[in-house]
């Protein structure tokens, strides 16, 4: 039953209650010599007051502090027993092995979760104050807004890398200057903001040139350059062009041009004017459109979306992505939960066990018999039915059975060759043949009336969807229902009358002469408008130039359309709309009234965090919104309360008293106690532990194991014996230790032994000491001790 598996601590608790009524005593034994010898029965007391009187090892619960300081007597004053530190403060191992702290250069501040080296007072995660030396530091690439090397007043100003191979510098969240290695061993320092110079600007040779001299690109590398005056610059004419001046600034070159019809005006564009997807150009002639021809797309790559038109990309925009803190899990009954979600931090659902014992509600035995399965752990067997699902299915000729989701081998099953379909005949029928293919069944009938034509219909006419039919008996009429539908493929038409297609017919094709066009002013026209004959529309020029009317050239740059003739440049802007739109999760651009099409964006719905389960508990639903998930801790019988046990304490005169323990089963006496202080363990009184401790004689080496918690060895050698503290051993493990003999009593071992003082060997004979395990692997040791 569970109550004696707590058997061993409820004991332990029982000594340190009675004891406690008690007083420290020295007592008389005898050893198994029957020597006399004095133990020291210690106390331990709870009080917020120092003991009078104590023995040394004797163990003090100090309650003026909270919580409770534990303190143990060395013989000579009260030592503490655990450590304690100012708030905030780091521990590490001083000179002497002991814990020590130095708060204002070791420092966690657990309100904010920071670190300070150096600093008490940390502004950040991990702050130091003072010089870090580091053969290599590992940051994050960072960004042009954050960059990873920043500064604590100005965190959008500083270093990062925008892509391998690249190292950005940026000033108020914009990239300034960007170096960039594109290929191997040619790195490419670009300039994204004005580059102002207060010194010189020196060129491959280490020269920075003379005042009026311009930076000339070399063929390997640069170098300063006299400035052109023009003059290098060599210009001819012809035509109707004549040319003077030298090209220089102070006689530049001056190009006449010679108007052919006496006018110079009457080609030059007089307006550029651009509308939504329309460029119109106007000149002496009239006004001239033509549409602006537009391409624009979207696409996602690596979570981020681009939006180009007409060929020019936009900065790619990095898409919110899910990483599954979005889904948010809440934990009821015995489960508490854990991290955030993420795939660094994911959710980690911790079922309690109400009891403290993961084990006593498990399964011993597993049995089924038809259609029941029988569960037994330690609180009995429980039955359930067992539900099955069977389904049968037929496909190809084979049959399956699936049995709870599980597929049997599909069998072929037999196949009828007609045989096995019985006619039978009646009246003026009469029937022969097996039903086989081989012998089918013939079915004969006999006329009752001998002809066997007067049912023959004598004649079928027809009008439109209308069907006459006509035999001895009258003529019978009935509608008759017609499907019609024309397609056409190809330039051919076809006509389907109750899905009978017709045979297809090439419609007549355009050839271009249907087409009529005149023509008027300096235009004429020939030709008849045919692929083989087209229109020719010749204008002929008034002024007998074609060539002093076009235009030259056509320029383009962000939002303005530049177009030149011989009367010079004209510039319009170019008008353009542009707008993001996101409905029912899909995002489209829309450029000058284009759309591009939808792009559907990732949406995040909370399916993407996973969450398991183990031990008792169970998830349902699929962690979206509409079907959040559900963590249920199932309790094996089906109650969360029936293992709760309840403690109990009654006390008498002379320190007397019981300790039960209750739950839904029942009550039981675990340990009692009587006037002379012994403890009678259950219920049958056969087994009882006293006070007084136990003594162990020893003559040699010894090596302590767990069970001598508590007891008292007498040394008696001639010569030096040591006494080894082996690892392992549990934190309140404690032992006294006298030498009896001449031989002193050295304590070593795999734990660490402390004494304030370095002593581990009693100081001669009837010198007593005692040792506790006071941490994990380590023991304090007092006493009458020397080096």
């Amino acid at each position: 039953m569970l109550y004696k598996k707590n058997i061993c601590f409820l004991l332990f608790t029982l000594c340190v209650f009675f004891v406690q009524i008690g007083s420290a005593q020295e007592v008389t034994v005898i050893n198994q010599k029957g020597t006399k010898i004095k133990v020291v029965n210690n106390k331990v007391t709870t009080s917020a007051t120092a003991p009078t009187a104590p023995f040394e090892n004797d163990v003090w619960f100090d309650s003026s502090t909270t919580p409770s300081t534990i303190k143990i007597y060395d013989g000579t004053v009260w030592l503490i027993m655990e450590h304690k530190g100012t708030k905030g403060s780091v521990f590490f191992a001083g000179t002497n092995g002991l814990p020590k702290e130095d708060n204002s250069q070791l420092f966690w501040d657990s309100t904010n979760n920071r670190f300070g080296v150096g600093t008490n007072s940390p502004t950040n995660k991990l702050e130091v104050s003072g010089a870090i030396g580091a053969q290599g530091i590992l940051n994050s690439d960072g960004t042009e807004n954050e960059p990873s090397f920043r500064f604590k007043d100005d965190t959008n100003t500083g270093m990062y890398s925008p892509a391998a191979d690249e190292i950005g510098f940026t000033v108020g969240g914009v990239e300034a200057m960007k170096i960039d290695e594109p290929t191997t061993n040619n790195t490419v320092v670009i300039i994204n903001q004005t580059l102002e110079l207060q010194g010189s600007l020196l060129d491959t040779s280490n020269s920075a040139g003379t005042a009026g001299q311009v930076l000339s690109s070399t063929a390997t590398g640069t170098s300063w350059i006299d400035s052109a005056n023009g003059s290098e610059t060599k210009v001819t004419a012809a035509g109707i062009n004549t040319i003077s001046g030298a090209g220089t600034t102070a006689s530049p070159y001056l190009i006449t041009g010679t108007e052919v019809d006496g006018s110079v005006t009457n080609e030059i564009n007089t307006s550029v004017a651009s509308s939504a997807n329309t460029l119109t150009v106007t000149d002496s002639g009239g006004a001239k459109s033509a549409s602006i021809v537009n391409s624009n797309a979207l696409s996602i790559a690596s979570g981020a979306i681009t939006s180009t038109v007409n060929g020019v990309a936009s900065t790619a925009i990095t898409l919110p992505v899910a990483d599954g803190s979005e889904t948010k899990v809440t934990a009821a009954g015995i489960n508490t939960i854990s991290g955030a979600g993420t795939t660094a931090s994911p959710y980690l659902i911790t079922g309690t066990e109400v009891d403290g014992s993961v084990t006593n509600e498990i399964n011993t035995s597993v049995a089924s018999s038809a259609n029941t399965l029988t569960v037994t752990d330690s609180g009995g067997a429980k039955s359930a039915s067992i539900v099955n699902s069977n389904a049968l299915s037929i496909a190809s000729g084979a049959i399956t059975s699936t049995v709870n989701g599980v597929a049997s081998t599909a069998i072929t099953l037999p196949v009828a060759d007609g045989s096995e379909t019985k006619v039978t005949a009646s009246g003026i029928n009469i029937i022969s043949g097996a039903g086989t293919t081989a012998s089918p069944y013939l079915i004969t009938g006999t006329e009752v009336d001998g002809s066997v034509t007067n049912e023959i219909n004598t004649s079928v006419a027809s009008s439109v969807n209308t069907l006459t039919v006509t035999d001895s008996g009258g003529a019978k009429s009935a509608s008759i229902v017609n499907s019609n539908a024309l397609s056409i493929a190809s330039g051919a038409i076809t006509s389907t009358v109750n899905g009978v297609a017709s045979t297809a017919i090439t419609l007549p094709v355009a050839d271009g002469s249907e087409t009529k066009v005149t023509a008027a002013g300096i235009n004429t026209i020939s030709g008849a408008g045919t692929t083989a004959s087209p229109y020719l529309i010749t204008g002929i020029e008034v002024d007998g130039s074609v060539t002093n009317e076009i235009n030259t050239s056509v320029a383009s740059s962000v939002n303005t359309l530049t177009v030149t003739d011989s009367g010079g440049a004209k510039s319009a802007s170019i008008v353009n709309s542009n707008a993001l739109s996101i409905a029912s999760g899909a995002i489209t651009s829309t450029v000058n009234g284009v759309a591009s099409t939808a792009i559907t964006l990732p949406v995040a719905d909370g399916s993407e965090t996973k969450v398991t389960a183990s031990g008792i508990n169970t998830i349902s639903g699929a962690g979206s919104t509409a079907s959040p998930y559900l963590i249920t801790g199932r309790e094996v019988d089906g109650s969360v309360t029936n293992e709760l046990q309840t403690l109990s304490q009654s006390t008498g005169a002379s320190g007397t008293g019981d300790i039960t323990l209750s739950n839904s089963g029942g009550t039981v006496k675990v340990v009692s106690a009587n006037a002379n202080n012994q403890i009678t363990a259950g219920t049958d009184g056969g087994a009882y532990l006293s006070t007084v401790a136990i003594v162990v004689p020893k003559t040699s080496n010894y090596t302590l194991v767990a069970a001598d918690n508590g007891k008292v060895f007498t040394f008696n050698s001639a010569t030096a014996v040591t006494l080894t503290v082996p690892t392992g051993l549990t934190i309140g493990f404690n032992v006294s230790v006298y030498q009896i003999g001449s031989g002193n009593v050295t304590v070593s071992g795999g734990a660490t032994i402390l004494n304030r003082l370095s002593r581990f060997k009693t100081a001669g004979v009837s010198a007593g000491i005692g040792l506790v395990i006071t941490a994990t692997n380590t023991a304090h040791l007092t006493g009458d001790l020397k080096k």
